[in-house]
């Protein structure tokens, strides 16, 4: 996996499972196996920044399957978080998380 400069991935065991039950709903069987998710999940995990103890401060999203990543953004102290879903995180930017879409990442990266 491409390790791109200033950027820091922050990981939390209840973000992950939400990564992985996503990916496997939306990705498997169309266009990936099952084992080839659990491999990228393992190598995002292996690379990132893990918090174990994170500052419960709910609701802050939208949808509450959410929250957690709204949590770990504020406990992990984050410049910004990558979301598809900003509509869901509209109580961040007011709290100094930016919320960028992956398309305005590969853009400030320059990718």
């Amino acid at each position: 996996m491409r390790r791109c400069e200033g950027l820091i991935l922050h990981l939390s065991a209840p973000v992950v499972l939400e990564y992985e039950e996503v990916l496997l709903r939306e990705i498997v069987p169309a266009y990936a196996t099952r084992e080839s998710v659990e491999a990228f999940i393992d190598e995002l995990v292996a690379i990132s920044v893990r918090h174990s103890r994170i500052v419960p401060r709910r609701p802050l999203a939208a949808d509450p399957d959410d929250d957690s990543l709204a949590e770990l953004a504020l406990t992990a102290d984050v410049d910004a978080i990558v979301t598809f879903n900003k509509s869901h995180f509209l109580e961040l930017p007011a709290l100094g998380i930016d919320l960028l879409t992956p398309g305005q990442l590969l853009q400030d990266l320059k990718l």
